[in-house]
């Protein structure tokens, strides 16, 4: 029990750094302990990132993506997770001229296009 704030909080923190979803497991025998107020603000740690790395990555990425005979970008519900991301990614493959089409029922990309709308979406 006196752990117990320390460890919410940390599983409270890696699901708002990392964008997941977290499981708190509360034995029977405890939940009429007292235990601590929270403390302070959670927010997300920030995760570092090397710069060079991401350039050459993201080089490494357009050089494949300009040779692709057909392209195709896969881009799954985790985008929901991040935001902005998903518009991103709309306009990305707008800005591509690529072909969007996206699973029946797939109602987040239908969602964020009405933000976009000349990307023309269609379900298969």
């Amino acid at each position: 029990p006196k752990s117990a704030p320390a460890q919410i909080d940390g599983a409270i923190t890696a699901m708002l750094t990392h964008r997941r979803p977290i499981y708190i497991e509360v034995l029977t025998n405890v939940w009429k302990l007292d235990c601590g107020s929270p403390e302070g603000t959670l927010k997300a740690r920030e995760i570092p990132s090397n710069a060079a790395s991401l350039a050459a990555a993201l080089d490494e990425a357009w050089e494949r993506i300009q040779a692709a005979e057909l392209p195709v970008i896969w881009a799954g519900v985790e985008i929901q997770r991040f935001g902005q991301l998903q518009l991103d990614a709309l306009e990305l493959v707008a800005a591509l001229h690529f072909d969007c089409q996206v699973p029946a029922g797939a109602e987040v990309f239908h969602q964020v296009a009405e933000d976009a709308p000349a990307m023309p979406i269609r379900s298969r």
